[in-house]
């Protein structure tokens, strides 16, 4: 069956993280993403630019109307830079914790990042319009995440279901298999009994009482030279 997918609960997503809005704080490139504020070749950035957090975004960084001065594009392109291995670390924990299409999202996030602050550093955007075009990208990253992570749990819901049924049916499957042996092993026991022929009672001959001669007479006489006998 499918790998077990976290929870995205809404308070992870109030806690805004670094990059992915909606990363938990077990993330290990949360504190990567907060060492960038405290960067000193990114000093100069300071005010125009949230460098770690996107919550971090003030009134004023949204309302800012100006574009970077050449020190500025060159900060920008350190921060870039900077920003890498705490992008890394970040892919890597997401891709090990969340479900591919959760995943995905965070991965076009940082798509759509990179592509928003090379504008700035062209100077086509404003910082205002770069940290408004941040703030709509990290809310409609965390609405499709919440949306998806609402799927997936109704998907998994339905498979534990589905995954139930197919228990209870390969138990009664069984069961009946279970039956028909003990059966079967029941008749051939039957089957393989020696056979009894039934019980008949021995009849007797009736007695017949031995045969006894009758006495017998026998008269004899003689005529001429001859001796006639009768017996009877």
């Amino acid at each position: 069956m499918m790998k077990t997918i976290r929870k995205l609960t809404l308070l992870g997503f109030v806690l805004f993280m670094p990059l992915f809005v909606f990363a938990q704080a077990t993330d290990p490139s949360a504190e990567c993403f907060s060492a960038l504020e405290s960067n000193p070749e990114l000093q100069v950035l300071k005010g125009k630019v949230a460098l770690g957090n996107v919550s971090g975004q003030s009134l004023e960084i949204l309302a800012n109307d100006k574009k970077p001065s050449p020190a500025e594009k060159s900060a920008l392109a350190k921060w870039d830079s900077s920003r890498q291995p705490c992008i890394q670390q970040s892919l890597e924990w997401s891709h090990s914790h969340y479900a591919p299409n959760v995943a995905v999202i965070l991965e076009r996030l940082i798509s759509q990042f990179k592509s928003n602050l090379a504008d700035l550093y062209a100077g086509k955007i404003t910082y205002g319009q770069f940290a408004k075009a941040r703030q709509a990208n990290a809310d409609n990253a965390k609405a499709e995440a919440v949306n998806l992570d609402q799927q997936n749990q109704n998907a998994n819901a339905q498979n534990k279901q589905r995954q139930q049924q197919l228990n209870q049916q390969a138990q009664q499957a069984e069961a009946q298999n279970q039956a028909q042996r003990n059966a079967l092993a029941t008749q051939m026991i039957l089957n393989n009994k020696p056979y009894q022929a039934p019980f008949v009672p021995m009849q007797t001959a009736p007695l017949v009482a031995p045969h006894i001669n009758s006495p017998t007479n026998t008269n004899c006489r003689m005529i001429g030279n001859t001796m006639n006998c009768t017996t009877y």
